[in-house]
């Protein structure tokens, strides 16, 4: 066997710095021969390859480093990269397929390894090559066509293979001073596009011409070539073969006559087909053929009106062609199907008994029979046609899951599981077996078991939904809910039947309704971890992802109750979760994103109060009439409580006047009313409904104290309002910081700037994102200038306008500090610009000590004249 030098080639990556010094040079006559034979020794050297691969005699390690050693390695490849595409030629009944697709190199090679039979001889052969001019695209190529014949077998197909023209294209590079080259595509060749083509080739220069060494190697070559082509012939491939070929006419011969004689008649067909290409016209096998053909014809023509659903006419003509061939069994099969569809059972019974009896081993009938069997309740006797069925059949794996699930239903547990088992044994990769296997082992309590045959069944077949759905049942009963979850999850995207989808929100709710109880016990951690459960089984409902985030902020984990409300509003728009969104969003004081949530609430929050009011006018009893007016009564209130956060301050008061309505005592109706009439400056209406709300049942709520607090400040009785923010801090939250930013206001008012100092500065502490409040730092900065504290109070100023430049009262206290060092002129351009940004009024500083000696300065008056137009 001749075994050519493989070349190796450059990497792609050096591919375009190689072409930029060739476009540099003039191309030559000599250049020119010397890569025409290059490149049919590497077309010479991928044929050595593939008959390397095809010979019997070589190791499969060698085999494999050679095929890989073609595309991957630097100094042997003959290949650009593993992802050269070449035209796939391995079927020889596809070989002038023009729809053929192109496959990458590293798989051609591969699927000719394992399909193409191995043998001593070279019988890949590739000839008649015609080498085109050098040519010129981004980079230097040229082209080959040849002819390749394959002149071995392949392993299925039994058609002989055929020459074939075929076109390479290979990649011309200069290494160390020789030119190499390596295939980048092989393609059917087109005579529409001739390999003499001029098109793209090299203007080459001719007063450098080949001295004979290329052309003598060429014509070497092809001689070498052509003595290989006398010593390995056609003829004497032909009789290497013939053992072969011998031998599959005789095995496809005998699949044929199984298949006839099985009555699998298509497959008879082509199997005979088969048998004839390899030996044409073999009397024994065109009778055989004839026949088959014969048969499907009839049965085509009988099964018509089967097919059409006309029946009767359908009994007719098998009685007819009965009456001709009273000993054809499948004659018989036939009415007995069409009996079958008129529900004639007994009668379609006696039929296949008839075809049964002509034809013991007639699996159809057998079969068919069965069935009937079943379905008129006789068991026993389907039982016996399977056991027939099962006694004669190498693969009776379908016929003992059949017989398995009648001992099942005749209370043969045991029975059951061992068909079901010699079912596995005998197929083990059908999927039916282990699920029914399963389902006998579930109902069973045999949980462990039942897993595992799901899970084999699921292995056959991925896409088994209600094998997911009974292992999902399984890992309940084994308190393995992650594992349920994922299996009721696939099944459902797979497809489940409403049933099933009605048992997975069972036991959704089941856990819902578990989780409420424990709401209602305040256990709070048992809460969440059944409701965990229940967005776990049912995904899509949304009032158990809202129950979970109401657990969650029950356990002070606000991140997660704002993921379960997010995901109860991706469910339904019409959500409550915006509401209850919005109030933790608020309490985190993301006053944006709250104020948008409570804005999106407000037309639900009147769809809730539509149905509320509906299940009013339909009560059935005084108690249900009792329970929809509190329902009617808390719409309200989160309607008003929403328009109260969106600042709708007067329809806030509408909404909860309602509510109020129904119950007079709703502690938190009146606290959102008393903080709507806050906002509305009617202080005292404000205290009258919190200190109404706190007589109730509102707990200790610092935000209830803050909001009555804050009403005393504004009616100017900041001691009261001190004692209140006292209150919050001493017995309710003593890390509640606003608490302390509040009474410090009132500190303020009273003049006692120390203990207001002391206040933000512990605020501060408590809260570190207080330390970027620019209002917040701002006051503190005044309270220090009030003290004299100058330099602390610039560093107050300065950290307020570094956060926000033009911050108004920053830029005042500022220029107040420059003020009181006489620094006039610099404070008053301070001055200018506070005024400037329109966020202060006179009446804010007019009566202000700290402006005391400034203001006595004309030109101060003159800017203050001009800035409020007094």
């Amino acid at each position: 066997m001749r075994i050519y030098l493989l070349k190796g080639l450059l990497f792609f990556t050096a591919f375009f710095s190689v072409l930029t010094v060739a476009y540099a040079q003039q191309y030559t006559l000599r250049d020119q021969a010397e890569i025409k034979y290059r490149a049919q020794l590497t077309l010479v050297d991928y044929e050595s390859i593939l008959n390397l691969i095809s010979n019997a005699a070589i190791s499969e390690s060698v085999l494999r480093d050679a095929a890989q050693n073609s595309y991957n390695n630097p100094g042997t490849k003959l290949f650009y990269t593993k992802e050269v595409k070449v035209v796939n030629d391995l079927a020889p009944s596809a070989l002038n397929a023009t729809d053929k697709l192109a496959v990458r190199v590293e798989d051609y090679i591969r699927e000719f390894d394992r399909m193409y039979v191995k043998s001593e001889l070279e019988t890949v052969d590739f000839y008649d090559f015609q080498v085109s001019n050098l040519k010129k695209r981004d980079y230097l190529y040229i082209r080959i066509k040849y002819t390749v014949h394959f002149k071995g077998r392949h392993k299925k197909d039994v058609a002989p293979y055929k020459a074939v023209d075929r076109l390479a294209e290979l990649i011309v590079e200069k290494k160390e001073g020789r030119w190499v080259t390596y295939i980048s595509s092989i393609t059917p060749y087109d005579p529409a596009s001739p390999i003499t083509s001029a098109q793209e080739d090299v203007k080459l220069d001719a007063s450098v011409a080949d001295d004979g060494t290329f052309a003598q190697k060429l014509i070497e070559l092809k001689e070498a070539q052509s003595v290989q082509e006398q010593h390995v012939n056609g003829a004497l491939i032909q009789q290497s073969w013939k053992a072969f070929d011998d031998k599959r006419f005789e095995n496809i011969r005998l699949l044929a006559k199984g298949a006839e004689a099985s009555r699998d008649y298509e497959n008879a067909r082509q199997l005979y087909q088969q048998a004839l290409q390899l030996r044409p016209k073999e009397p024994a096998v065109e009778a055989r053929l004839m026949k088959v053909n014969k048969t499907i014809q009839q049965h085509e023509l009988l099964d018509q009106k089967f097919r059409a659903g006309d029946y009767v006419e359908a009994i007719k003509a098998y009685s007819e062609a009965i009456a001709s061939d009273p000993e054809n069994a499948y004659l018989y099969y036939g009415r007995g199907r069409s009996y079958e569809k008129l529900n004639e059972l007994q009668t379609a019974i006696r039929d296949f008994s008839t075809a049964i009896k002509l034809d013991d081993q007639f699996t159809d009938a057998l079969d068919n029979r069965a069935n009937l069997y079943v379905r008129i309740a006789q068991p026993q006797g389907a039982i016996e046609d399977y056991t027939r069925i099962i006694s004669y059949l190498k693969d009776a794996s379908v016929y003992y899951t059949e017989r398995a699930k009648i001992k099942a239903g005749l209370g043969d547990p045991k029975g059951a599981l061992e068909d079901y088992n010699a079912a596995i044994r005998q197929n083990p990769k059908l999927a039916a077996p282990y699920y029914e296997k399963g389902l006998i082992l579930y109902q069973q309590k045999q949980t462990e078991g039942a897993i595992e045959a799901f899970r084999a069944a699921i292995e056959n077949d991925s896409l088994f939904a209600d094998a997911y759905y009974f292992r999902g049942l399984a890992y309940v009963e084994s308190q393995n809910i992650s594992s349920a979850a994922y299996d009721f999850d696939k099944a459902r995207k797979i497809g489940l039947e409403e049933e099933q989808l009605a048992a997975i929100d069972k036991i959704a709710s089941s856990y819902s309704s578990a989780g409420e109880g424990a709401m209602q016990k305040a256990d709070y951690k048992s809460a969440l971890e059944n409701y965990i459960r229940a967005v776990i089984f049912n995904p899509e409902d949304e009032r158990a992802w809202l129950q979970k985030g109401d657990a969650h902020l029950q356990l002070q984990d606000p991140e997660n109750a704002v993921q379960s409300y997010t995901k109860a509003i991706a469910l339904n728009k019409a959500s409550l979760a915006y509401y209850k969104r919005g109030m933790l969003y608020w309490q985190q004081r993301n006053y944006g994103a709250a104020k948008s949530d409570f804005e999106k609430f407000i037309p639900v929050g009147k769809e809730l109060i539509g149905r509320a009011e509906g299940k009013a006018v339909n009560a059935p009893s005084a108690q249900a009439l009792e329970h929809a007016a509190e329902e009617i009564a808390n719409a309200w209130y989160f309607l008003g409580n929403a328009q109260l956060m969106a600042e709708q301050y007067t329809s806030a008061l509408e909404s909860l006047d309602k509510a109020l309505d129904i119950n007079k005592v709703y502690a938190e109706a009146l606290f959102a009313r008393g903080s709507a009439q806050m906002a509305l400056k009617n202080y005292k209406k404000a205290i009258k409904d919190i200190e109404k709300g706190l007589k109730s049942s509102i707990k200790d709520n610092p935000w209830v104290y803050l909001t009555l607090g804050d009403a005393y400040q504004a009616i100017g009785q900041y001691e009261y309002a001190i004692s209140i923010y006292t209150y919050i801090i001493d017995s309710v939250n003593k890390d509640f910081d606003l608490a302390y930013v509040h009474r410090a206001d009132s500190y303020k008012n009273l003049k006692l700037y120390q203990l207001a100092l002391q206040d933000i500065k512990h605020a501060m502490s408590l809260n570190n994102a207080l330390n970027q409040d620019v209002g917040l730092i701002t006051s503190k900065g005044l309270l220090e200038l009030y003290e004299s504290r100058y330099q602390d109070a610039t560093l107050s100023f300065d950290q307020a306008l570094s956060i926000e430049k033009n911050a108004a009262w920053a830029l005042y206290g500022k220029a107040s500090v420059l003020a009181s060092q006489n620094k006039i002129e610099e404070s008053l351009d301070l001055y200018r610009k506070a005024f400037q940004t329109g966020k202060i009024e006179w009446s804010a500083i007019k009566d202000d000590p700290i402006i005391k000696n400034v203001s006595k300065q004309k030109a101060f008056k003159d800017l203050v004249d001009a800035s409020f137009r007094l």
